[in-house]
């Protein structure tokens, strides 16, 4: 049996805290899990179009710029000038796109087949035939 005086000086015993020790179910769970693979990046996604209308100005004078047109005015006459432009755009695509459709049909009725008109057709300068 220890006397009191003996003890003095010397730290107490403390009940031990188990809270930050792994508990042992969970580290026999870790040992088995499968190691975490490093994410893979996704591949880039298509740039979001925003409406005109909700673009910044600087938005609208980056676009602006990219197709030629002045960047000058008020955000009103930008939002204008940028939906005119790409109405225009989607005409001309839209009128392209009918042309090579109505080439395809014409070749395909001549005993073409839908293949052989696509390559001949991509030859001659008409592009995205459907």
């Amino acid at each position: 049996m220890s006397k009191p005086w003996e003890n003095e000086g010397a730290p107490e015993e403390q009940p031990q805290d188990d809270t930050n020790k792994p508990d042992p179910a969970e580290q026999a769970n870790a040992d088995t899990e499968t190691p975490e693979q490093p994410e893979t990046p996704e591949a880039p996604e298509a740039e979001e179009v925003k409406p005109v209308s909700e673009m910044s100005v600087p938005e609208i004078k980056e676009q602006l710029k990219a197709l030629g047109l002045p960047v000058s005015g008020k955000k009103d006459d930008l939002i204008a000038r940028l939906e005119e432009a790409q109405g225009v755009d989607l005409e001309a695509e839209a009128e392209v796109q009918e042309q090579a459709s109505i080439a395809l049909a014409n070749l395909v009725s001549r005993g073409m087949s839908v293949k052989d008109a696509r390559a001949h057709l991509a030859k001659s300068d008409v592009s995205d035939v459907e």
